[in-house]
């Protein structure tokens, strides 16, 4: 009699069974809920407490960015390389100009570096792709390197300084020609962190620092809005950049007001996707007079809902 061969199926053996299913749903879901948690820590706290969970509790940065990352992949565009496409058009502006203006000394930056400043970084993504891509190619051919200093509350490489930014960097005044804020103006001290960034910004004349700031539209759409707001109108009395007037969000004139009064001029301001807003400034004023006390308007907080 012949013998009868058992036919086994493909995938037999290699499908996950449901259990298996289910705890990886398990899982996301609490990775998620984490992630929401820690992501509200950080709008609600002050930067300083944010730094000492942190500090005790390093994994949990490791959690967030885990979390961030998987937002990431979810918006229509990634506003850190939208910050990259700036700064190497800046560089470039850089290198046209260097062989006919004179550049100040400093004794802690190269005067033949152009010096950028991430603030509150993550993995360093502009200092890793800038360092090996770009500023060791123009050293060589140039004679100039792009220097990039990265800042967030935990080091999560080596490229990147641990520190609360509210409290300082340690830099020298005037030393860099881009700081960079990413969304990462969190936290109801954020304005300390602005002040700590414009403190660092070159304002000579022939090499204005950059600051370059993107966030979440909703943030800055937290009242009920008209044309003609408060904002609008302490812009115009200020007289301020005539960008402010024109700002659907009184909460967002405010915030442009509040920054032209610290010695910056609003230089270029649009909506990216209609989910992010872009705001460059230049440096106009000497950092002795752009550090003084101003209160910052308050911004909505980035909550993600639960799914």
């Amino acid at each position: 009699m012949p013998t009868r061969h058992k036919v086994r199926r493909k995938d037999q053996g290699h499908k996950p069974s449901a259990l298996t299913r289910l705890q990886s749903q398990l899982e996301a879901r609490l990775r998620a809920a984490h992630f929401r948690y820690l992501n509200e820590q950080l709008y609600s706290l002050d930067s300083h407490e944010v730094f000492q969970l942190f500090l005790k509790q390093p994994e949990l940065f490791a959690l967030y960015h885990k979390g961030y990352q998987e937002q990431v992949a979810k918006w229509p565009l990634n506003p850190t390389q939208v910050c990259l496409e700036l700064l190497k058009r800046r560089i470039h502006q850089f290198h046209r100009m260097r062989g006919t203006k004179a550049h100040p000394q400093n004794t802690t930056f190269n005067a033949q570096a152009f010096s950028i400043v991430d603030m509150g970084c993550g993995e360093a993504t502009i200092a890793a792709s800038l360092d090996s891509r770009l500023a060791n190619s123009w050293s060589a051919r140039n004679g100039f390197t792009v220097e990039v200093h990265s800042y967030d509350l935990v080091a999560a490489n080596e490229l990147v300084t641990a520190c609360d930014l509210a409290r300082g960097t340690g830099l020298p005044n005037d030393c860099a020609d881009a700081v960079v804020f990413c969304l990462s103006l969190m936290g109801p001290n954020y304005g300390a962190m602005v002040k700590e960034g414009l403190r660092l910004l070159r304002c000579d004349p022939t090499r204005s620092g950059l600051l370059l700031i993107i966030e979440i539209t909703s943030r800055f759409q937290s009242r009920a809005e008209t044309r003609d707001t408060p904002g609008a109108r302490v812009q115009l009395q200020r007289g301020a950049s005539t960008m402010a007037s024109t700002m659907s969000s009184s909460v967002e004139a405010d915030f442009v007001v509040a920054l032209e009064s610290l010695g910056l001029r609003l230089q270029e301001h649009r909506q990216l996707h209609d989910y992010f807003t872009l705001f460059v400034f230049e440096a106009t004023e000497s950092a002795a007079r752009r550090i003084h006390i101003i209160e910052m308007p308050s911004l909505k907080p980035c909550l993600y809902k639960k799914r």
